[in-house]
């Protein structure tokens, strides 16, 4: 199990789980209760985090009355040692308690404050309402951050049949259904999130709502949302990214350029996330520069393969296939796609469509949305710019 957060002074930033998940993917990283230290300088450069906490549960069996264990270590990325250790035991009836006394205890080591009253309430309304949901929610989304969207529909159904008011559940679903090509299965579930989506913490609430109008794309209020989420959370990369997505999918590519002008004034390593290259190679793509557009594409994969991240690189090197064909560079344009087709046949990566796409000639994409044109390629590309969901790339 692994986590991962930021501390800057008195503010903590948590990276979000899908970033994690990802990085842990393309790292091939094992679970483990420690990192050494060269691991954690790879982490370090791809999440760009300070503190790294992993952890395990132990089940401690029935004569102990059905108690579990929490075991957590955080590790500083940039020392490469460990630098504090929290336990905690409970039984499986008041799981939640035990998590929330964790995390209490967690805060401490990290020299942050306690979560208010408020705080609180809108962390249990983020939560399942019993155990069973709350399982199948963890594991649904475990699997949909490691692109195994077969699997995730599956267990996130069953989660939110456990607790139909959990609006993260569905929220959850509907991108399961999104990466799977359900569309009308995808606007319906993300209804759902939105509608249940009151008594949440204002960023989780608004998450849900800018997810939900890109699914309806409805890009000018997606923009409005995560520009709100962009200006309550200045140093939020992921926020960043899906603005300038937002932007560029409403036909606004010249203020994706502005945003991502923004990006690049982050502090390293974040200014030099791979993803912000894509971002703005899709807004001057949409402005018909398709130079520019393949410069950045190429600057994103060299990038990626530097950092290991191959599945940014299978996306970049595909985007750029489909801008080598439009620049009348149809040989330049099949290597670039034949490259990211080895590129996105990583182990374990795409459960449940073939391991390697097979991909005769590359297609055209619509200029921001990363969906395919129909009757070429059946993909779904997440709208805040990097990684392909679905690698069953099929020919004309």
């Amino acid at each position: 199990m692994l986590s991962t957060e930021v501390s800057a002074g008195e503010k903590l930033r948590t990276v979000r789980g899908e970033n994690v998940a990802r990085v842990k993917l393309e790292l091939a990283l094992a679970d483990a209760d420690a990192y050494g230290k060269e691991t954690l300088n790879r982490l370090r450069s791809n999440l760009g985090t300070d503190i790294v906490v992993l952890g395990a549960y132990t089940a401690l069996g029935r004569q102990s009355g059905g108690r579990i264990r929490l075991d957590l270590r955080l590790q500083d990325t940039g020392a490469g040692e460990t630098v504090g250790a929290v336990t905690e035991t409970g039984t499986e009836a008041e799981l939640l308690d035990l998590v929330a006394r964790t995390g209490a205890r967690l805060r401490q080591k990290l020299g942050v404050g306690e979560v208010s009253a408020t705080e609180a309430a809108g962390v249990r309304a983020s939560l399942p309402a019993n155990l069973e949901a709350a399982r199948l929610y963890s594991e649904g989304l475990a699997k949909l951050r490691l692109f195994d969207a077969l699997a995730a529909q599956d267990l996130l159904k069953r989660a939110a049949d456990a607790d139909p008011k959990h609006p993260l559940a569905h929220s959850a679903l509907a991108s399961a259904w999104s990466a799977l090509g359900h569309d009308g299965k995808a606007r319906e579930e993300a209804r759902k999130a939105f509608d249940l989506s009151a008594n949440l913490p204002r960023e989780e609430r608004l998450s849900v709502e800018g997810r939900y109008r890109e699914m309806l794309n409805e890009w000018g209020k997606a923009a409005e949302i995560y520009q709100s989420l962009f200006h309550f959370f200045p140093d939020n990369l992921e926020y960043g990214l899906r603005l300038a997505s937002a932007q560029t999918s409403g036909g606004r590519g010249k203020e994706a350029l502005v945003t991502t002008e923004m990006l690049r004034r982050f502090p390293p390593p974040a200014a030099d996330d791979p993803r912000i290259d894509l971002a703005e190679a899709l807004a001057v793509g949409s402005r018909s520069n398709f130079q520019k557009e393949q410069e950045l594409e190429a600057k994103a994969a060299r990038t990626g393969a530097a950092l290991g991240a191959q599945l940014l690189v299978a996306s970049a090197r595909l985007l750029e296939s489909r801008t080598l064909r439009n620049m009348g560079q149809p040989e330049q344009s099949r290597a670039a796609a034949q490259e990211a087709a080895t590129f996105s046949a990583a182990p374990n990566t795409w459960r449940g469509w073939p391991a390697r796409p097979t991909i005769s000639r590359p297609c055209s994409l619509t200029k921001a949305t990363w969906m395919p044109l129909p009757g070429c390629m059946r993909n779904r590309w997440p709208s805040a710019g990097g990684l392909a969901t679905k690698a069953e790339w099929r020919a004309h």
